[in-house]
Parts: structure tokens; C-alpha cells; sequence
């Protein structure tokens, strides 16, 4: 914010309502947006990473078409959807296989773009994580 009073306004819109969802707004100072940025920051794991992402946040009318075409230029091996627990309805969320792990680290760095009107979330997953929670639903 440029100014203190900006800062004022902004804390009184706390828990107001941006279309269905209210937003919170919190005042930090600048040491804690440092810390917070560290923190954010995509650290790839080749070790560790065998090239699957998990996105949450999807439209429910997401289709694998429109998953391949946000990560366009990335080779991807296979998308699950994971589905309600009567395996009807998608839940917002899925996995997807990378070809190559380093693929899987640049779809990190789509975290937050959208898909429609709606922001994903991308997060560092694993194959056995995707038989797990997909075999739970």
C-alpha cells in the first residue's frame, strides 16, 4: 500500500464479500513479506520429484483438453481426475504425469494462473500419492 490510510482502508474490507467468497485482509510489515516470499518461492526436488503435480481449484467443467492446453508445451504421460466419493462428480482437483520431472517443476511455476475464471493451485506430488488418494474416493 502507498500510504497508511490505504492500508486503513483496506484492513475495514476483512471478511467482506468478493462475488461468493469473503476475503480476508491482514496488515503484515516488510520482514514478514520477505519471510512469506521465501517461503513461496518453487524449490524443484529432482531427487525426490517423479514428475507428477497435483492442481486444485479446477472447474468442475474441466476436461482433460483444457488441463493440456494450460500447460501447453509440457509433455504430459497421463491426467486422473479425482472424483466424489460415489466416483459421479470431480472434485476441483487432479494429478497429472509429466513426461520428464524438470516438466513437472515448470508446471510449478503456473501456480495461481487460471483456467477460466478460476485460479489453480499447483502443488509437488508423487505417482504413489495419486493411487492413494484416488483409490480413496
Amino acid at each position: 500500500m502507498e500510504s497508511e490510510q490505504d492500508v486503513q482502508k483496506a484492513l475495514e474490507k476483512h471478511r467482506m464479500y468478493m462475488g461468493q467468497r469473503y476475503v480476508e485482509v491482514y496488515e503484515i510489515n516488510n520482514e514478514d513479506v520477505d519471510a512469506l516470499m521465501k517461503s513461496l518461492q518453487v524449490k524443484p526436488s529432482p531427487v525426490l520429484s517423479d514428475g507428477v503435480v497435483r492442481l486444485r481449484g479446477l472447474p468442475y467443467s474441466c476436461n482433460e483438453k483444457d488441463i493440456v492446453d494450460f500447460f501447453a508445451g509440457l509433455n504430459i504421460v497421463d491426467i486422473t481426475f479425482v472424483m466424489d466419493y460415489r466416483g459421479r462428480r470431480k472434485t476441483g482437483e487432479a494429478y497429472v504425469q509429466f513426461e520428464e520431472p524438470e516438466m513437472a517443476n515448470q508446471a510449478l511455476l503456473k501456480h495461481r494462473e487460471e483456467i477460466g475464471n478460476r485460479y489453480i493451485e499447483i502443488f509437488p506430488s508423487r505417482r504413489n500419492e495419486v493411487r492413494t488418494h484416488v483409490g480413496s474416493h
